[in-house]
């Protein structure tokens, strides 16, 4: 049987945006607690409102499946009236840097490579260190369930590294990254103890070095 894509409704708003208005950008980001893959942040501006129908699209991207997220992304890439750029922190800048860093550097270039410059940023989650990603920063608890600007950053950003890990699949199919998106499911977790890590796995992180302690121990 078939299963219906069906979503939950939250109601992100633009209050948090009228506070600053105008050129306030939302970002968000995604793939933090991957074992493999890049960071991948993006920023939004909403120039205008849109039409209260495709408002009604824009939610958290972790209660939207996969089909509308794609449907959404797209009527939002072309409107004249939507700001949106990606940024992308590579799988060897998060090793070398570390996470959290890594997740700033993607947001820095999320905001970077949008052709209006923002005025003032909402970032979701937790505090941001002062002038780490923007000089006017504000980080906003659950954001992605509170504004729209959020919100819409938060479906760029994971229709993009969705893009960017069924890509990567091609070249290591045996860890199906197009379902996991490379996070840790019991898939990948076989693939890593039968073949050990890929150039593409976060080296730094302890799921992924005790996979490799494994593997070689297996091989001796």
């Amino acid at each position: 049987m078939k299963q219906k894509c069906t979503d939950q409704h939250v109601s992100p708003t633009f209050f948090l945006e009228t506070q600053y208005a105008p050129w306030v950008a939302g970002v968000d980001e995604v793939g933090y607690g991957a074992w493999a893959g890049p960071v991948v942040a993006a920023a939004v501006i909403f120039k205008a409102p849109l039409a209260p129908k495709l408002l009604a699209c824009i939610q958290d991207s972790k209660q939207v499946c996969q089909k509308n997220r794609f449907a959404t992304v797209h009527h939002l890439l072309d409107h004249q009236d939507v700001v949106w750029a990606i940024g992308v922190a590579s799988v060897d800048e998060v090793n070398a840097l570390h996470l959290l860093p890594a997740t700033w550097l993607a947001m820095r270039r999320a905001i970077k490579n949008l052709h209006t410059p923002p005025r003032h940023v909402l970032v979701d989650g937790n505090p941001i260190p002062s002038g780490r990603i923007h000089p006017s920063a504000q980080n906003i608890i659950q954001g992605d369930t509170k504004s729209f600007s959020i919100a819409a950053a938060s479906l760029f950003a994971k229709v993009a590294r969705d893009q960017m890990m069924s890509f990567l699949e091609k070249e290591f199919p045996a860890f199906g990254w197009h379902r996991n998106k490379g996070y840790g499911t019991a898939l990948h977790q076989e693939a890593l103890k039968c073949y050990g890590p890929t150039p593409y796995h976060r080296k730094n992180y302890k799921p992924v070095q005790e996979a490799l302690r494994l593997f070689l121990n297996a091989g001796l």
